[in-house]
């Protein structure tokens, strides 16, 4: 199903993983820009190291060997087994930062959030525990008990990320369109949860580059995610501006007409040598038309 493991795998997980780099580069960028950086933020920062290890380490893995294992390869499955576990965890506690921020929860919402946060770093640290006893025992190799371990935190992470947004938006005051994109932008962690379940297959099979790309495709994408509540927000922001600047320019059009001074009943006063005085009238857009006087 897959190929093995050469330059078009290679060239597949870096274009996944420069992506996100480049995606969370960005939005740290604008954060800063506009003095805005929060806890979130950090934890993107933390996300984007783990994200950054792992495109090195695409560029040293090599396919699996059958004697001798190389140097480099054994650095960069002590690199991996430690940067995924980062990067999905660290861009979970992020999206979980981002939904206290937006929403502004009460005291028990709150609460709740920081047991979920505190629970994710659980996880992510008992994870990691496993991963060094089982590369100290099993050269880094995924066994079939960790595997189900992982599989678990996983869909138990991205079931909440996709399902508290729900309650957290519920009280918050928003425009139905505003809503749907921050409710979207959370909930894009099932996209990440499906491409848990599309792993798990995988890793449940003898090792192949077809378990080893879908992993970093996970690891960029759960960074994508983590970046989508700062840049969608940002992208409405210049879509809405840009359409009422363009009413604005529309509402302000100037319109001159004719005017029939005859069928008005000005004409004798004109013929006298009076001075005429036109009424100050405004037009459909509120612009007010200065009065005039024009002498005969």
């Amino acid at each position: 199903m897959f190929p093995p493991w050469g330059p078009k795998m290679i060239a597949m997980a870096s274009t996944f993983h420069g992506f996100a780099i480049l995606l969370t580069t960005f939005r740290l960028w604008y954060r800063w820009h506009t003095s805005r950086m929060w806890w979130e933020d950090g934890w993107a920062v933390v996300a984007l190291l783990g994200d950054i290890t792992c495109l090195v380490c695409v560029w040293l893995e090599q396919p699996l060997p059958n004697s001798s294992v190389p140097r480099y390869f054994t650095i960069s499955n002590w690199m991996l087994s430690f940067a995924f576990p980062t990067v999905l965890w660290a861009a979970r506690i992020s999206i979980l930062t981002s939904m206290v921020r937006v929403s502004h929860p009460g005291p028990a919402l709150k609460r709740i959030a920081y047991c979920i946060g505190v629970a994710f770093g659980i996880m992510w640290l008992s994870f990691c525990a496993e991963r060094l006893e089982d590369c100290l025992r099993n050269a880094c190799l995924m066994e079939r008990p960790l595997a189900i371990s992982q599989t678990i935190m996983d869909t138990i992470g991205d079931v909440l990320l996709t399902g508290l947004p729900i309650r957290f938006l519920r009280d918050v005051k928003l425009d139905r369109k505003r809503r749907i994109l921050i409710t979207s932008a959370f909930s894009a962690s099932l996209i990440i949860n499906l491409v848990t379940v599309l792993e798990a297959v995988f890793m449940f099979r003898p090792m192949t580059s077809g378990t080893i790309i879908i992993t970093h495709v996970k690891t960029a994408l759960s960074l994508v995610v983590c970046n989508l509540l700062v840049l969608v927000p940002l992208v409405y922001r210049i879509i809405h501006r840009r359409d009422l600047e363009d009413s604005e320019r529309e509402g302000t059009r100037v319109e001159f007409t004719t005017v029939d001074l005859n069928y008005m009943g000005y004409s004798q006063e004109l013929s006298k040598g009076t001075t005429l005085s036109v009424p100050s009238t405004a037009t459909k857009s509120g612009q007010l038309l200065s009065t005039g006087s024009y002498p005969s």
